[in-house]
């Protein structure tokens, strides 16, 4: 379970970081436009 917190923790500073997005809130909105959750 930590893995799995870890990964997907690793996984959206990724993103964040690959697409310049501000901050958690507007990468969920970014998310939730193209479906991905």
């Amino acid at each position: 379970m930590c893995i799995g917190y870890e990964t997907v923790k690793s996984y959206r500073k990724n993103i964040m970081t690959k697409l310049e997005v501000p901050n958690t809130a507007a990468l969920i909105k970014y998310a939730v436009e193209r479906k991905i959750v």
